[in-house]
């Protein structure tokens, strides 16, 4: 019997398979549906691109009367670019409406009486336009048609200004211009009456150019009524009538796409409403069976899992719960494997939670371990200080007493030896200030910052040969003047150590330009330059990139752990003999925490290996 089957495999294949046939019932009705919906959408896309189509033809019909009316090669040649193409789109735009009338009975869409009219329409408009286009050309421009007639006779008038007054002729003349630029009657009136005043004047004397007054009134009259016909203003004559069938066609557009859109949706709610019953009542029917199937296989599973549970809230593990004879061959299989994963997770727990506290423990220690070491080098190098500065005194006061020139050597490497080591000493508190100082936060003065840095240094040998180029910019910058105090100094002392005094002009150029966000700092020199194999390790500690060096190593690792405090970047690119550029770009922290700026990679080297 079916409902003794007692094993997993046998019970999620009754499950999938009546999942399977509710999967080919529902991909069967989609795909109608879908295949139903892309066909009407089809159609209503050929009635939008359709609709764009006239458009496009009632756009070419505007350029035409735009540009071509203007241009004498259309009418020297009677053929034009833009009425070509016109006419091309016409014809294609009427054989989509057969196409669209056929397809339309098939869907039944309700939209034929629509279309119909929008091609009765349109064909109206076709013709007018094209009474339009043959009165244009009938009328001409410039030097051709009526125009050029009625031009050539003016022209021939001016000749005869002794037998007519020229300011009499340049009246007409503007009389003329004045009614074709303002399309206003009364200038057409203005134009005849004075026209006809000049050939009564005439007398039979001067036959000829009453001929030629009576053709330029002749022409004009004509050329102003072609106008009239067409159209003085775009709501009056045949431009009137084709701008209001452009009205309409473009209102009968707009409803046939909204009705079309309506009418399919209307179709595709209906289908998806089938679609809908359909799916709905084969998923209830799967569902139905399915849960009657699962019952029997999950109950078992549910009390695993309530043993799951009462172990993960430390409730400890009820062995004798998972013991049930009646449960399935996996379900026993899972049980047991189970009970033994759990007592080998509890023995893990157990260690890890050990190992966890020791870890603590340790670490702990080490942090304290590190400040007390901290603590150390501090207060060792704090209480060096004093010793090598009585040194320095005594060697000094040595050397003044003893003055003895050949001994002068020896008291100058002491000397050196002794400032090595204050500066050595500087470094390693400097360091330690960095570490153990919050971030302090104040307005920065920076030309009172740089000026103090150059006066430390003024005693440095040949420090006074640099030439020193210092350009501080405006604007009010915050920052921790300690930690800036320190990337400075180094930056600067090594331009001065590491100058090249071999150069006509060694040079230092400091630039800098702050804003209420950002200060960037630019530190320039042409000293001895640091090579491509040295750069990408000078900010590490202890590490000297110059066989020059005199300093403890410890300077740029210094800097670069100050910008990083800072939250802010430093770039280097340098040239072996030519000199080297530091960029140094911190933030503002007037209004910032510094802690909410997430740290970044303070490096960036520019020069390529």
């Amino acid at each position: 019997m079916f409902w003794n089957i007692n094993t997993i495999g046998k019970r999620l294949f009754l499950s999938f398979s009546i999942l399977a046939v509710n999967v080919i019932i529902i991909s069967a009705l989609s795909y109608h549906f879908i295949s139903r919906t892309k066909n009407i959408y089809e159609l209503t896309k050929r009635i939008e691109d359709e609709r764009i189509q006239i458009e496009r033809l009632l756009k070419l019909d505007l350029d035409f009367l735009r540009f071509e009316i203007i241009n004498q090669e259309f009418y020297k040649t009677n053929q034009s670019t833009i009425l070509v193409k016109r006419d091309s789109l016409y014809t294609i735009i009427l054989h989509e409406a057969i196409l669209l009338n056929n397809i339309m009975f098939d869907y039944n869409l309700g939209v034929r009486k629509n279309f119909d009219t929008i091609n009765q329409t349109l064909k109206a408009y076709n013709a007018t336009f094209f009474k339009i286009k043959e009165k244009i050309t009938y009328r001409g421009f410039k030097d051709y048609g009526i125009e050029g007639r009625m031009r050539k006779f003016a022209h021939e008038l001016e000749e005869h200004s002794n037998e007519v007054s020229m300011i009499e002729i340049l009246t007409l003349r503007r009389h003329e211009k004045d009614y074709f630029l303002r399309k206003e009657k009364p200038y057409k009136t203005k134009f005849n009456t004075l026209a006809d005043s000049l050939i009564r004047k005439l007398n039979s004397e001067h036959s000829f150019v009453v001929h030629l007054l009576r053709s330029y009134k002749e022409n004009f009259n004509q050329l102003a009524e072609l106008d009239e016909d067409i159209g003085l203003v775009p709501t009056q004559g045949l431009l009137g009538d084709l701008n209001k069938r452009t009205n309409d066609l473009s209102a009968q557009l707009t409803s046939l796409v909204d009705l079309s859109d309506e009418r399919a949706d209307g179709i595709i709610r209906q289908s998806l409403l089938t679609y809908i019953g359909i799916g709905v009542s084969a998923i209830v029917i799967s569902f139905i069976l399915t849960y009657v199937t699962a019952l029997r296989l999950t109950r078992p599973i549910k009390r695993l899992s309530n043993s799951i549970g009462k172990f993960m809230v430390t409730q400890g593990l009820n062995e004798e719960e998972l013991k049930d004879a009646s449960v399935t061959n996996e379900i026993h299989n899972l049980s047991s494997a189970y009970i033994k994963l759990t007592r080998k997770l509890k023995t893990q727990f157990d260690e890890i939670q050990r190992k966890s506290q020791l870890l603590e423990k340790r670490n702990a220690e080490l942090q304290k371990l590190n400040e007390e070491l901290d603590r150390f080098i501090y207060s060792s190098a704090h209480d060096l200080k004093s010793p090598l500065a009585s040194m320095a005194g005594l060697v000094h006061l040595a050397k003044r007493e003893m003055n003895v020139p050949e001994h002068d050597h020896y008291f100058l490497r002491m000397q050196t030896s002794i400032e090595k080591m204050e500066g050595f000493i500087r470094d390693i508190t400097d360091y330690a200030k960095n570490k153990r100082q919050h971030i302090k936060t104040e307005k920065i003065n920076l030309q009172s910052i740089v000026s103090d840095i150059f006066q430390s240094f003024q005693f440095i040998p040949q420090a006074d040969l640099i030439i020193k180029n210092i350009q501080i910019g405006s604007g009010e910058f915050y920052t921790d003047k300690t930690r800036l105090e320190i990337i400075l100094k180094n930056l600067i002392s090594n331009a001065i150590r590491y100058a090249d005094f071999e150069k006509e002009k060694p040079f230092i150029s400091i630039e800098t330009t702050q804003d209420k966000n950002f200060a960037v700092i630019k530190i320039e020199d042409n000293g001895i330059g640091i090579a491509d194999e040295h750069i990408y390790k000078i900010f590490d500690m202890f590490y000297r990139a110059s066989d020059y060096a005199k300093g403890s190593g410890i300077g740029l690792f210094l800097v670069r752990e100050s910008v990083k405090m800072l939250r802010g970047t430093i770039a280097v690119e340098s040239e072996l003999c030519k000199g080297t550029t530091f960029i140094l770009t911190l933030p503002s922290l007037n209004s910032v925490n510094v802690n909410q700026i997430p740290e970044s990679q303070p490096i960036k080297f520019l020069t390529a290996s």
